[in-house]
C-alpha cells in the first residue's frame, strides 16, 4: 500500500503492518517518515490515541525487555522489577513526547528508528535513576542500622538466635519506614539527612515550609529515631 494511505488505515490494519514493517531487515526502520509502524507512533503521541498505544507497546515491548536485560547483570534483578522499570519506561517517554503540545511527530524524528532510540534513551534513565534509589536505600538502611544497634547492641556473640534476630531487623527496617514515617517533616529528614547525608541545615534551606529553624530538623531526626528504636529494640 501506497504511504500516502497509511492515514486512511485503520488502527488494527496498522498494527499488522507495523508487524510485518518490523519483520523485515532493521534498516527498513530508517527508511524516511512513513509507514505503518511511524503511522502507529504518530496516532499515539499526537492524537492520544489509546487503541494505537496499546498497539505501539504490543509491538516493541519484546525490545524494551530487551534493552532492560542488557542494563543488568545476569540475576542482577528479577523478572517483576524488569517488568516495573518496563512501564516506567513507558510512562517517561509517554509523558515527555505527549505533553509537547501535540506537536508533529516528524517534527522531532526522522523515521521510526530514532523514535526507538528515543525509547532507549529513557530505558537508560530509568535504570540509572533505579541504580541510585538503591544505593541510596542501602545506606539509609546502614545509617539507620547503626542507630538501632547503637542503643540496643544485638550481640552476635549470643548464638544463631540473636545474629537471626539481628538480620530480621536489619529485613523489615525499610519496609517500616515506609509504612510508618508519613510526616512529610519526617520524609524529608530521611531523604536528605540520612539518604543524601546532609546536615540539619540543608533540610531547612531545602523544606522552609516544614521548619522554623535548623534546631527543628535535628528535634525531628531524633523523634524519628526514637520511633525507630521503639519499634525494634
Amino acid at each position: 500500500m501506497e504511504r500516502s494511505n497509511w492515514a486512511e488505515m485503520e488502527v488494527v490494519e496498522l498494527v499488522r503492518g507495523c508487524w510485518q514493517e518490523s519483520s523485515q531487515q532493521a534498516e527498513n526502520r530508517h527508511k524516511g517518515g512513513g509507514g505503518a509502524c511511524f503511522e502507529l507512533w504518530r496516532r499515539a503521541l499526537e492524537e492520544g490515541d489509546e487503541a494505537a498505544w496499546e498497539g505501539v507497546q504490543a509491538q516493541y515491548q519484546r525490545l524494551v525487555y530487551d534493552w532492560l536485560h542488557r542494563e543488568f547483570r545476569e540475576g542482577e534483578v528479577g523478572e517483576e522489577v524488569i517488568k516495573d522499570l518496563a512501564q516506567e519506561s513507558w510512562l517517561k517517554f509517554w509523558r515527555i513526547l505527549s505533553d509537547k503540545q501535540r506537536h508533529p511527530l516528524r517534527n522531532k524524528f526522522k523515521h521510526v528508528g530514532a523514535v526507538l532510540k528515543y525509547l532507549q534513551r529513557c530505558v537508560a534513565t530509568i535504570c540509572l535513576d533505579w541504580r541510585r534509589v538503591k544505593q541510596r536505600q542501602r545506606a539509609l538502611q546502614a545509617e539507620l542500622g547503626k542507630e538501632v544497634e547503637r542503643v540496643g547492641t544485638v550481640s552476635t556473640a549470643g548464638g544463631p538466635e540473636q545474629l537471626m534476630l539481628k538480620e530480621e531487623r536489619h529485613a523489615h527496617l525499610r519496609s517500616w519506614l515506609g509504612e510508618n514515617v508519613t510526616d512529610p517533616a519526617e520524609v524529608a529528614v530521611l531523604q536528605i539527612v540520612f539518604e543524601q547525608g546532609l546536615a540539619p541545615r540543608k533540610v531547612y534551606e531545602t523544606y522552609p515550609e516544614l521548619f522554623a529553624e535548623a534546631g527543628e530538623v535535628r528535634r525531628v531526626k531524633e523523634r524519628l529515631l526514637k520511633r525507630i528504636r521503639r519499634a525494634f529494640l
